[in-house]
């Protein structure tokens, strides 16, 4: 039903389990939340996020991964920061997080990132233009044996081309070649467009 658009009919059968006695799993619930993430209405999401916790459910990577992303692509990554404080353990302290803390604090909680979150946060780092950080977190996921994909050095290489930095988006696509990784077309429109602009 999600994946055809049909949202109400799917709470509907939420409701209906419930009413029967079915106990919704976290992945009920991650369906519902990603089905709402990609409709863009992340009111939803967080509503069932926030249903999921009340009922005992702990949230997942999958879960983490789902509102992170629908958050960074709103560009809303200050917002990332809210989430945490309210699905962190008590007594987090409401201050700033960086990216970086949140990773710690998805840790923490026994929620390992993996390199969908890292990716996530890649992206959100490149669209506001830091970079710097984005390829720290690469070096990052390296060393914590995440191993980098297609999408992570192609998001890397189209942030530096998009800053006009080619040297540093050339030197990232030789570092894919070096790991036996193929350029995409993504990677290949990422560099001819840092290269006319």
């Amino acid at each position: 039903m999600c994946k055809e658009g049909k949202l109400e009919e799917a709470t509907e059968v939420l409701g209906k389990m419930k009413e029967n006695g079915l106990v919704p799993t976290d992945v009920t619930y991650n369906i519902l939340i990603d089905a709402y993430c990609n409709k863009g209405d992340l009111g939803m999401a967080f509503t069932y996020r926030d249903e999921m916790v009340k009922e005992g459910i702990v949230p997942t990577a999958s879960t983490y991964n789902l509102l992170i992303h629908a958050l960074f692509m709103e560009g809303k990554m200050g917002e990332a920061d809210d989430m945490i404080k309210e699905m962190g353990e008590k007594g987090i302290r409401p201050h700033s997080i960086t990216a970086f803390s949140l990773l710690k604090k998805m840790d923490e909680m026994k929620i390992l990132p993996d390199e969908v979150t890292n990716n996530t946060i890649m992206q959100g780092y490149c669209r506001e233009g830091k970079i710097k950080e984005a390829r720290e977190l690469l070096d990052q996921m390296k060393r914590k044996g995440i191993k980098p994909d297609h999408f992570s050095y192609n998001t890397l290489i189209s942030g530096y081309s998009r800053r006009g930095d080619m040297k540093d988006a050339f030197r990232v696509r030789d570092e894919m070649l070096s790991i036996s990784f193929n350029p995409t077309l993504l990677t290949y429109n990422a560099l001819i467009q840092g290269l006319i602009v």
